[in-house]
């Protein structure tokens, strides 16, 4: 309006062509008595209502580590009221290594602009509940400032202590199997679709001439020490079980090993799968079987001399 104040209005028009060919417009016009509000503003108690009902543990640190703000997951997964923590720091209530520790990661984040290029988005420690049980947490915390220019720390915390549980138990088993298949006086070899090895067991890696299983990683049948006709015969096996994706078991076949001498072998070849079903590669596993044809042998002998 020509005063500068504003006025809701609803309007519609048509367009009404004129035999001159000017277009004249015909419309209506209507003032709206409710006055356009601003945008709404969240207020401090629907916003507490908001932090509240989130499962997250969230809280809100001054510039001297006190409490300011906690939300009510952050209450409960510590084991201490909303009354007993704020305005106090977690020195208060922690053990001092745990929070010493908190203390400096607090103070990098409050020291810090954080960019980019060097922001460091979690941080894991440690936090001794109410209960006396001790938990894994992975805090996000973020630098913020007020209109007065006043520091604060906000943190949401995340528990991975089943999560770490579980890796620790996972690379426990893991090592456990590395100690029983490396300790097995059968070979041990599993290989990619390409028959290219991913791996051996101990004993696999001493009859192919290494010292130790990681070097054979990468290395194909032809760098080993086997006869040409071996090789073939291998690799030929290696494409069979891996195209029908059935195993073929007891295979008797010779193997000239890394000392020179000539072994006998009895093979096992399976062809591994990938959690989808696909064949992604095969596991061998043999046994030295030299000694059992070479008494064979002298019992053949044997027994034609005695005829």
């Amino acid at each position: 309006l020509p005063s500068g104040q504003i006025q809701p209005t609803y309007w519609t028009a048509r367009p009404q062509p004129q035999s001159s060919g000017v277009v004249l417009w015909d419309g209506l016009l209507v003032e709206i008595d409710r006055p356009i509000s601003a945008s709404p503003t969240i207020s401090s108690n629907f916003a507490f209502n908001i932090l509240n009902s989130l499962s997250a543990p969230i809280f809100v640190k001054d510039a001297w580590h006190r409490w300011v703000f906690l939300n009510d997951a952050y209450c409960a997964f510590v084991g201490y009221s909303r009354e007993e923590l704020l305005g106090k720091t977690n020195r208060d209530f922690f053990p001092k290594e745990q929070a010493n520790l908190c203390r400096r990661q607090d103070e990098k984040v409050l020291e810090t602009r954080f960019t980019p290029e060097n922001f460091t988005p979690e941080s894991e420690e440690y936090i001794t509940q109410a209960t006396g049980e001790t938990r894994l947490v992975s805090i996000q915390k973020t630098r913020m400032s007020d209109e007065n220019g006043n520091l604060f720390l906000v943190g949401i915390l995340r528990d991975i202590t089943a999560g770490r549980q579980a890796e620790i138990q996972l690379r426990e088993s893991q090592q456990l199997l590395q100690l029983v298949i490396h300790n097995i006086p059968q070979l041990v070899i599993w290989k990619d679709c390409n028959s290219v090895f991913l791996g051996c067991n101990q004993s696999a890696a001493i009859a192919a001439g290494l010292s130790d299983a990681s070097q054979i990683v990468g290395k194909t049948d032809y760098d080993l020490p086997w006869t040409p006709e071996e090789t073939t015969w291998y690799l030929e096996c290696d494409r069979r079980v891996m195209a029908s994706g059935h195993p073929e078991l007891h295979i008797l076949e010779t193997q000239r090993q890394a000392d020179g001498k000539q072994a006998w072998l009895e093979t096992n070849k399976i062809p591994l799968r990938d959690v989808g079903g696909d064949v992604m590669g095969i596991l061998v596993t043999i046994e030295d079987i030299t000694e059992r044809k070479q008494t064979e042998q002298r019992l053949n002998l044997q027994s034609a001399v005695s005829q």
